[in-house]
This record gives C-alpha cells, structure tokens and sequence, in this order.
C-alpha cells in the first residue's frame, strides 16, 4: 500500500518521482483536486514517454536522462502538480539493491547488501528526504541502511565505481508504529442484571498498513474480537470473569506489525 499525507484537496501524485530504466513503465497515482485530470506539460519525449488512465499516470523510459511531467486538474482555477523522472543508464541486474523497502516511522532497518556492480557504492540521491534517509555502510561500503523519518514513501538510488557507472533505485516505504488505542483493556461482567448478554467496547487503531486483521483470537468464553470499518478493534465480553488476549496485525507483508491487546474481565 503506498502512503502520502497531504491537505485535503491538494493535487498530489504519489510517487512524486520516478527513476526507472528505458522500456520500463513506472504507475504512478493521482488524488485530490477535481476529476478528470490532464497532462499541462509533457515531459521530454526523447527521455520518456507518459499516458493518463482515469487516475494513474503512467511514465516509461525512452532513454537515459531527466525531465519532468505537470499534471493539472479540472478545478477553476486548476491546480497543477509536477513529478520528476529520471532515467538510469543501465539495465537494472546488473546492480542490485533490495527493493520496496518498508521501514517504521522512527526506526532503521540496516544491512541491505547491494550485490553487483563494483564496490565502494554511493547514494545519488534520495527523493523525499523528509521521509527517509540512505546511508551506505559497511567495512566495503556494500550495505544500505534507511531511516525512517515519517510517514509517506520517496526513492534511493544508488550508483557502483565501475568506469561504465551502474545505477539501480528502490522504493521505500515509511509506516507509522502499529498502536491500538487501549493495550490493556479491563472491563466488568456486563448484563447480569439486565436483559442484555454482553456488552462491547470499540478500539482504534492507527499506524502500520491499513487491512488490518486479528492474527490471536481471545479465549471466546471470555470475549470476542472483530475488526469493524477497516480501523476499529471491537472487543465484547460475556458473563465469564478471566484474563485473555488479542494479538492484531497490519497488512505488511515485507515487515509485518502486531499489537497485542490484554483483556481482563472481572
């Protein structure tokens, strides 16, 4: 799933660069301002090639170089946003870095080997940097380590010594930590003297990658979980006193979060 925060309305594309290679096509996906959307400025078509559908734009290489895209919306007046592309001088293999990188908001994850190419490596750039940040490390600087700045997603690219420069890039992907909003939920037997059986109390949760799920039942006799509306932790407890628990995940798949939720009944 890729994240970007921006104000409602702002027309924003994400990613907001693209670094690809020649006759390979990059998607990229427009939100915000007024449907339907156009291209203002097309982008130099000896270095690469763009095409609208509904709400993607999609850019593919031509040949090495840089140059720039300006999407527009259907607003009065139109609000317009740019995406930069650039594309690399070599074929991707024949450098390689790890590719879609996730990484928690705060966090670093370390020890990315780069294989390929020839050592030492270098970071060319990194977009967004607001977002991550890149360092080669290592006793032959061959490792990548990205820090997590805050939410959203950017790219690094990242170029060998040899005389004929190779470069590869990779998408980077920042999560906020997976939070449910009671870790220790505790809650008395509802309904013994009503006409009700049970009663039920609504978490939220927030961070990670959306499509949450419940990855630990809680012990049923004592109370049940479900994920409701996508982002809400519904617990319900019965007429049995006890402790139990709830383990929920996120939707990551490279690097997956759970939070755990302790339940107790009395």
């Amino acid at each position: 799933v890729n994240i970007e925060i921006n104000a409602i309305g702002v027309l924003a594309v994400t990613p907001a660069s693209v670094v690809t290679i020649a006759d390979n096509p990059i998607t990229t996906t427009i939100s915000g301002g007024e449907k339907p959307y156009s291209i203002l400025t097309n982008p130099d078509q000896s270095v690469a090639v763009t095409g609208l559908a509904g709400e993607n734009l999609i850019v593919t290489g031509v040949a090495p170089g840089s140059t720039f895209i300006e999407i527009k919306d259907s607003s009065t007046p139109a609000k317009t946003v740019r995406v930069n592309a650039i594309i690399s001088t070599t074929e991707r293999g024949a450098l390689n870095i790890p590719q879609n990188i996730s990484v928690i908001t705060g966090t670093i994850v370390n020890s990315l080997p780069i294989t390929g190419g020839t050592a030492p490596y270098k970071i060319v750039t990194t977009f967004n940097p607001e977002i991550a940040t890149a360092q080669i490390l290592g006793p032959n600087f061959d490792t990548l380590t990205i820090t997590g700045k805050k939410q959203g997603e950017t790219q690094v690219m990242v170029k060998d010594s040899s005389l004929a420069t190779k470069f590869d890039n990779t998408s980077i992907i920042v999560t906020d930590p997976l939070v449910v909003s009671l870790s220790n939920y505790t809650t008395r037997i509802c309904g013994l003297y009503s006409t009700y059986n049970y009663c039920f109390r609504d978490l939220t949760i927030t961070g990670g990658m959306g499509n949450y799920s419940i990855q630990t039942e809680p012990d049923s006799r004592i109370a049940t979980a479900q994920i409701i509306n996508r982002k809400t932790l519904r617990i319900t407890n019965y007429r049995t006193a006890g402790i139990t628990s709830v383990l929920v995940k996120d939707a990551s798949i490279a690097h997956p979060q759970t939070f755990l939720v302790n339940i107790t009944v009395n």
